[in-house]
């Protein structure tokens, strides 16, 4: 029987490479300055850095080898994530439609990406579970030679041959389970991520239908200056449990309006670059019977 030659884990020996795809490279750099531009609610400039990531073509998918398919992968993921954070700095810079549609894009190369992996690495998965079932054949026709040899005090070059070959076939069934469960939760992985997007789109788009339902309404007619200077007031603003969702609530009403000055001056306070207006006190007792 000859022995098959035992592959190293797949992940490991793809993570060892020397070159690491450029565009992970680009997103794990770039992603931190844009969290931190979220962080500080700046979304219109987290928007335009993430998307200068956006690559002019989308990179073709490798499935020609399993370690070419976790690269590719690796590609995907990355463009993926770079979608992701381009919807929600969308969400932030009020720009609910551009959001839905990185969301989408997002959920898109996510599929793409668990098919591609799925392809590329069912030649090592079948392989890891010949090698398992070649093993064990081998070690359960062999059991009695292999017995034999163990108890040799000495052995000849060739007997070391045989003995190594049993070892290599039992460690063939002891690691292929362990590789075929490693790379199923790579690919189990990769398909639950295109599920994760859905809440999100169906939770902009119901957002955006219940304002548009608004808008034409009989109240505003369609106009989306009248019902931003309806809407803009500090009922409305006290409604949004944090400070994230207040900002995005005002720069929603931005996008629809620009130049809505209730919007701007509100927007500034909450960024801290001007002060509330303060409220006006009512009048004391005294002021009232003078008056009087």
């Amino acid at each position: 029987m000859k022995a098959i030659f035992l592959i190293p884990a797949l992940v490991s020996a793809v993570a060892a490479q020397d070159q690491a795809p450029t565009l992970s490279q680009r997103f794990k750099t770039e992603s931190l300055a844009v969290n931190q531009l979220l962080t500080a609610f700046e979304g219109k400039e987290a928007l335009a850095k993430i998307e200068a990531l956006f690559p002019a073509n989308k990179p073709e998918f490798d499935k020609s080898s399993p370690a070419k398919g976790i690269a590719s992968s690796s590609e995907y993921g990355a463009l993926m994530s770079i979608y992701t954070l381009a919807g929600k700095a969308a969400v932030t810079a009020g720009d609910w439609e551009k959001a839905v549609g990185y969301f989408r894009k997002a959920k898109e190369i996510a599929g793409e990406n668990s098919v591609g992996t799925a392809i590329a690495l069912a030649p090592a998965m079948e392989m890891w579970k010949k090698a398992e079932a070649a093993g064990k054949t081998y070690l359960e026709e062999g059991a009695a030679r292999r017995k034999e040899l163990l108890e040799k005090t000495t052995r000849t070059e060739s007997e070391e041959v045989e003995v190594k070959n049993f070892q290599t076939h039992e460690d063939n069934v002891k690691k292929g389970p362990l590789a075929v469960a490693q790379l199923q939760g790579i690919l189990d992985g990769l398909k639950e991520d295109a599920d994760h997007f859905d809440r999100p789109i169906s939770g902009v788009e119901d957002s955006i239908k219940l304002e548009k339902e608004q808008i034409q309404s009989p109240q505003f007619k369609g106009d989306k200056i009248k019902y931003v200077n309806a809407v803009m007031n500090p009922t409305n603003l006290a409604t949004r449990p944090t400070q994230a969702d207040k900002i995005g609530f005002v720069n929603r009403l931005l996008f629809l309006d620009p130049n809505n000055k209730k919007s701007l001056k509100q927007l500034d306070v909450l960024l801290g670059k001007a002060a509330p207006k303060p409220e006006k006190k009512a009048p004391s007792k005294s002021k009232k019977k003078k008056a009087n």
